[in-house]
């Protein structure tokens, strides 16, 4: 667990990050049945996501594409 747990901490959460987390919600997104208001509510959470890593805030731009994760996962 503790070899876990500093491999965990070792990751940078970067622009670099950001970005190919993105990529892949973008793409899980476009893959899935997603209804109408859902897509803006996913929308409006993405470009909030941008904001943050745009000013450089990579930890909260994380946060806010873990929640979209979590959206798109639910049944």
């Amino acid at each position: 667990v503790a070899v876990l747990a500093r491999r965990i901490d070792a990751v940078a959460i970067d622009r670099r990050f950001v970005d190919a987390k993105l990529g892949r919600l973008n793409r899980r997104i476009a893959a899935a049945k997603i209804p109408t208001e859902l897509q803006r509510r996913l929308r409006q959470r993405i470009a909030r996501a941008l904001s943050h890593a745009v000013t450089g805030r990579y930890t909260d731009a994380n946060r806010e594409l873990n929640a979209i994760a979590r959206i798109i996962e639910r049944p």
